[in-house]
């Protein structure tokens, strides 16, 4: 996958450009094959303890002016945006979001999803881990009927069992 890093904000305002008018099309039904159902912006608003493959130089704090310098004009093409909930600002960006690249703590994740945080991204992968006496994001997301987890099921990412467990 391609990473937007901070400098780069014209390759992604590129990339929305040709999903605007792409998803236009669909809807009208002039294009045919696949329909785009929007835009996940996976970062740049994580953790830099689990920035996954992001860059670190690409991390950027989560406030309304940093996204909408990012999607300025294309906010109808996004449709999810993945940051971590215990970054400053994180919780008051009024935009749908779920969790994700995060070290939060389990008390963090719960006010993240009563705030409004719709899901978990890639459960497990690049969160802090699960632990009997520090359950952390994985724990909040997984008790929480509300909220979404996702996950990579290739067996390589995750073993069967935690697969079973969120499945569960």
């Amino acid at each position: 996958p391609e990473y937007i890093a901070e400098a780069d904000v014209a390759y992604l305002e590129d990339y929305l450009k040709t999903r605007d008018p792409a998803m236009q099309q669909q809807a009208a039904g002039k294009l045919p094959g696949a329909h785009i159902l929007g835009v996940h912006l996976e970062g740049p608003f994580l953790s830099p303890e689990r920035p996954g493959a992001m860059p670190p130089a690409a991390l950027l704090p989560p406030t309304l002016a940093a996204y909408q310098t990012l999607v300025q004009g294309y906010e109808s093409v996004i449709r999810q945006v993945t940051l971590a909930p215990e970054l400053p600002g994180a919780l008051e960006l009024g935009i749908r979001v779920q969790a994700g690249h995060t070290d939060a703590d389990y008390e963090t994740a719960q006010r993240a999803f009563s705030a409004g945080f719709t899901g978990l991204c890639h459960t497990f992968n690049a969160c802090r881990p699960l632990r009997h006496r520090d359950p952390g994001v994985v724990a909040a997301a997984l008790l929480n009927p509300n909220v979404t987890t996702e996950c990579i099921c290739d067996l390589v990412h995750l073993h069967p069992a935690a697969l079973q467990l969120v499945y569960h």
